[in-house]
């Protein structure tokens, strides 16, 4: 079976010469076939090099010139003479056929005929040279082959993996796929071909579920398979189950004759939905009297049987997920699985997923499950003197400030995926002040300005100021934002409070004056450390004249020490309460 010059027709003997001719000038030539024959100048194919240029005629002939000779011949040399207006230094005649001594010698006498001192030779490429080029370039022979292998897969009528194109790969699955229908009445079959490898899988057709039940039942080596899948067997979780052809001892088959298993063949399945998918399941976690203290809601992701029991997996606020291992054995305690992964998630569903694992970790009486409110389980979580890392006390408490801040906001943004001290107290101080409290700015908060002295200014005063005691001070600000991460919290109009407020660096400042270059410097104003700024939201026009509202409330930040302020704040509040 091969490439037959003389059974292929006009386009097919085109592209073979093309095709052979490129790659044999594949070597710093310069080569160039125009679209539509003798359409440029008697050039079908040419290739250039330096002073060096080689024009090729295909003549699709494939019985010579035995048939209108002179017509043929006349062709030739009208071709051969259009060509040498490019000045060739060889011309080359190709034929499917094997030229006669007579026609050789017509061909080569038309050097002749020439004229031309650039022409240096005529050559011909008659069919014993083309089958040796194509016995010199196998991938293009196998690349023209494949016409004749399908021929022969059609009078066989056979599918190959030979296919010229997508559109043809997936009418042939689709036959396939259809003669794989009629294997039997009540299952189709699916082939899935990657990587080398070949996985066919039984489906059953439309209305005929159940019918014809496969069965497989295999016996393993329990020392050769990892806890994953160990536990998919057990209790029919919703992993992966991967058993090494190895740790197979022995496979038995039920159902039709086609269900077989080969040996040395590895098992994959995932375990079958055994619960209503998309279920509602709830926990509550119930006091001392058994009456619900909180309840927690989430989506049935999978519910499985196994040898040893019952598992059910259920995924809360997109956030949390919960392995529920129920054993069949009465003896057997069962087991729950928490995994929380709040990375990008929305602050609500961070903070509900944080708290709901609190309580699944801390809480020291009983829970009941339900699916759809049909109670399947309630017991003891044995979770007495458990305590949790302290970083998820501290999501869980940012969380839920970040949310309110977002919502005060009117946005909405996703946990971010690091959260510096400062963002955390930040974020207590911006809820602590929308709610109406007052609360400590922490450091390094500073206030200040711009000192701006006119030419002719009396700065007696000025430096009088720069100069005085600390005392208390006030700045009213409208808007007012706090940064927390990536949000800016507008607070609103704000009431900023230093009771023990003095002038920072007050001497390079008065120097200034004195020097006359004071214009244009910097100066903050820094409270006492036993004071501290303090902030609160008030109207821009409203004074602060109660006391009460002037006292700071702790920031209850997890892990972080109050400001240094706080306790002589409340003291003196304390101590002037009447």
């Amino acid at each position: 079976m091969g490439f037959d010059w003389t059974k292929a027709d006009h386009a097919q003997f085109d592209t073979a010469v093309e095709l052979l001719l490129e790659a044999q000038h594949d070597n710093g030539w310069e080569t160039f076939a125009p679209d539509g024959r003798g359409g440029d100048g008697g050039i079908d194919f040419l290739a250039r090099r330096a002073s060096s240029l080689t024009i090729y005629q295909l003549k699709y002939y494939p019985d010579g010139f035995k048939s209108s000779t002179q017509s043929r011949k006349r062709a030739v040399r009208e071709s051969f003479l259009k060509a040498l207006e490019h000045g060739p230094s060889v011309w080359v005649l190709v034929v499917p056929a094997k030229l006669t001594v007579p026609e050789r010698e017509y061909v080569l006498g038309l050097k002749a005929q020439a004229g031309s001192a650039k022409l240096r030779a005529i050559k011909i490429l008659d069919l014993p040279k083309l089958t040796k080029l194509l016995a010199e370039h196998p991938k293009i022979r196998d690349h023209l082959d494949r016409d004749a292998v399908m021929e022969a897969v059609r009078e066989h009528q056979v599918e190959t993996s030979i296919a010229r194109d997508a559109e043809q790969v997936i009418e042939r699955a689709a036959n396939l796929a259809a003669r794989g229908s009629d294997i039997d009445p009540d299952w189709d079959m699916g082939i899935f071909t990657a990587g080398g490898q070949t996985r066919v899988f039984p489906v059953p057709k439309p209305g005929r579920e159940g019918r014809s039940p496969l069965g497989v039942s295999f016996e393993v080596d329990p020392s050769a398979l990892d806890v994953l899948t160990g536990r998919s067997l057990g209790y029919g979780t919703g992993e992966l189950v991967q058993i090494p052809h190895q740790a197979i001892l022995s496979v038995q088959t039920s159902g039709p004759s086609w269900n077989w298993f080969p040996d040395g063949v590895d098992i994959e399945f995932q375990p079958i939905m055994t619960a209503p998918p998309d279920a509602i399941v709830s926990v509550e976690f119930l006091d001392a009297e058994g009456r619900p203290s909180e309840r927690h809601e989430g989506r049935l992701m999978h519910g499985g049987r196994g040898a040893e029991g019952h598992s059910i997996s259920v995924e809360f606020y997109g956030g949390l997920r919960m392995l529920l291992l129920l054993p069949s054995a009465q003896d057997v305690q069962g087991s729950i699985e928490v995994k929380v992964d709040i990375h990008r998630r929305p602050p609500a569903d961070a903070r509900d997923s944080l708290a709901l694992n609190r309580l699944l970790k801390t809480w020291p009486g009983s829970v009941r499950l339900a699916i759809d409110d049909s109670p399947f389980l309630t017991g003891n979580l044995d979770n007495h003197g458990t305590t949790l890392p302290v970083d998820f006390a501290i999501l869980e408490q940012f969380a839920d400030d970040y949310d309110v801040l977002q919502r005060h906001a009117g946005q909405r943004r996703l946990m971010p995926p690091d959260i510096p001290v400062l963002d955390r107290v930040l974020a207590r101080v911006a809820r602590i002040v929308l709610e109406g409290g007052c609360a400590f700015l922490p450091p390094p908060f500073a206030l200040g300005g711009t000192l701006s002295i006119g030419p002719d200014r009396d700065v007696t005063e000025l430096r009088e100021l720069l100069t005085a005691p600390p005392a208390a001070l006030v700045i009213r600000t409208n808007p007012f934002f706090l940064p927390v991460c990536d949000l800016q919290v507008d607070i609103g109009p704000a009431y900023i409070y230093g009771p023990d407020t003095r002038v920072q660096d007050a001497e390079r400042l008065v120097l200034a004056l004195d020097e006359g270059n004071a214009d244009g410097a910097k100066f903050n104003y820094q409270p006492s450390p036993q004071y501290g700024w303090r902030v609160m939201r008030r109207d821009m026009d409203e004074l602060v004249t109660d006391d009460a509202s002037l006292i700071p409330i702790p920031w209850e930040a997890v892990e972080v020490d109050e400001h240094s302020a706080l306790v002589p704040a409340l003291a003196t509040s304390a101590a002037t309460s009447p």
